[in-house]
């Protein structure tokens, strides 16, 4: 059984301070003292901070005194702070879904500072969640001062933010074990269906958002001023598109600054000279563009293009973990979240989730035509049959590596991918089949050099994923890695954007 509250009265119940903390005594047999702030309790032990810093303290056998005392056999709490776009709809769906799963009664509550989930028997509930929506910044702190568990983040922490979060002694954010992708969304420029250009290059979209071209005609459009319309300053959509499309280019200045959702959509829809940016499926009635590189390569953001990391403004929502230990009510809700039954809710809620799912042949006409099309002396068409005949009889999943700029680690969204794949060998649901590893690279430099990385590449990801097998592969499936070069690219070489797309590594399934 379940009760919902709306997604407006949730934003007005999330205003609470950081400085919530309520300060409890401690007191053992022997006379010890301790007073502080507490910062998390999972059961068996007590985080506080105290005047000689933070303390984990034991807590059977001590006495307590305080409003923040745990209650004796009392619900465990996991606290969330930071992104709207993640908190308003997607967790609170994943609350539920677990709740009904565990055949547990959901109840949300106007708790004093934030909404509150209580999952478990009336009047004894196992599990109080607690949502907090800020910008991710605020969440950040949050988790700093100990009044929020975890992040809630639609960017990647920055590098202001994981130092902060060292210096609180919590490590930092994007540390292996921290760092949890829950699931996909993208950004996707936007115009009024009144306005004819309806696609644009990656470069040409920063060039407009940083007042290098201004007038439509520079995009083959009709004779008008270029009117750029961007997300509020310091919100994870401004932060994503700043550091995916800007990078170091400023934002024009006079670009009219709107709150993501229907106001921006209204604003682009009315405007034929307007141009936006917007998460996906938050078009309203404004149009989305084509993003088309150079070569005429074309993105378009669909769920299979966001899982393969094929479209290159794809943004990762991220779930930042505490450092210290939660209660295992609290540790099981967030295992869960990498369930199948998981993966379904987030698809529900409008989101990408990370399944892994066919990609068949015929989705795949453009990039293997625009291949044809491109054979020559480097790669030959002797070259594209064999890639074909050794991949024949096999299906692309959306599983897709990519390698960190200039390095042999995986991306974050990569590393995802791989435990995604391991836990799904473990599962059984690759039991008797032959998966592929196909390591592609881009055109810069001799084919036969590329082919040789694009072959180690290949081997990297096979190696990761032994190791997260535990340091061998079932003896029920195969694995191959195979090296293709530059033989099957998915965006243009001229751009670093393309470049970047070609470098990565399929996956491939057949019996």
């Amino acid at each position: 059984m379940s009760k919902r509250i709306g997604a407006a009265v949730l934003a007005a119940l999330f205003a609470y301070d950081i400085a919530c903390a309520e300060p409890v005594n401690l007191r053992t047999d022997g006379g010890l003292s301790i007073t502080g702030d507490v910062l998390s309790f999972d059961g068996e032990y007590m985080r506080l901070r105290t005047d000689y810093g933070v303390v984990t303290v034991a807590y059977a056998g001590v006495t307590c005194e305080g409003l923040r005392c745990p209650m004796p056999n009392g619900a465990a709490e996991l606290r969330f702070a930071g992104s709207p776009r993640i908190g308003e709809v997607l967790l609170p769906a994943l609350v539920e879904a677990y709740g009904r799963q565990q055949t547990l009664n959901i109840t949300a509550v106007e708790g004093e500072n934030a909404l509150q989930y209580q999952i478990g028997p009336l009047g004894a509930p196992e599990l109080q969640v607690y949502f907090a929506l800020s910008e991710t910044a605020v969440g950040c702190e949050r988790q700093r001062m100990g009044s929020a568990d975890v992040v809630m983040s639609a960017r990647p922490a920055t590098a202001e933010e994981n130092a902060a979060s060292v210096a609180a002694g919590l490590g930092a954010l994007n540390a292996d074990g921290r760092a949890r992708i829950l699931a996909l969304d993208a950004l996707v420029p936007v115009v009024s269906p009144l306005q004819p250009v309806k696609s644009i290059s990656l470069d040409s979209l920063s060039a407009v958002f940083s007042g290098e071209i201004v007038n439509w005609t520079e995009l083959s459009g009709d004779e008008g001023a270029i009117h750029p319309v961007l997300a509020a300053e310091n919100s994870d959509q401004a932060h994503g598109f700043q550091s995916m499309v800007l990078g170091d280019s400023d934002a024009v200045e006079d670009a009219l600054r709107v709150e993501i959702g229907p106001d921006m959509t209204d604003v682009v829809a009315e405007d034929p000279l307007a141009i936006g940016v917007v998460p996906m499926g938050a078009f309203g009635k404004a149009a989305p563009m084509i993003l088309q590189d150079v070569c005429g390569l074309r993105s378009i953001p669909r769920r299979t293009s966001l899982k393969t990391g094929d479209y290159p403004l794809t943004m990762p929502l991220y779930l930042y973990l505490p450092e210290y230990r939660i209660a295992p009510q609290a540790a099981d809700f967030l295992a869960w979240l990498r369930s199948n039954e998981a993966q379904a809710v987030i698809r529900r809620a409008g989101f990408v989730d990370q399944g892994v799912v066919p990609i068949g042949w015929d989705e795949q006409g453009e990039r293997l035509a625009n291949a044809i099309l491109q054979a020559g002396s480097e790669v030959s068409l002797t070259e594209l049959q064999g890639m074909l005949r050794t991949l024949d009889g096999q299906a692309r999943l959306s599983t897709t590596f990519r390698f960190a700029e200039g390095a042999t680690t995986l991306t974050p969204v990569s590393e995802s991918h791989l435990l995604f794949l391991a836990q799904a060998i473990r599962d059984g649901q690759f039991d008797g089949r032959r998966l592929t590893l196909a390591g592609f690279s881009d055109g810069t430099g001799a084919a036969s050099v590329n082919k040789n990385l694009s072959q180690t590449r290949a081997e990297a990801v096979l190696a990761e994923l032994t190791i997260a097998l535990g340091g061998e592969i079932p003896s029920n499936v195969s694995i191959t890695a195979n090296g293709f070069g530059e033989a099957l690219p998915m965006g243009c070489d001229e751009t670093e954007w393309g470049r970047r797309m070609n470098r990565r590594v399929e996956l491939w399934v057949g019996d």
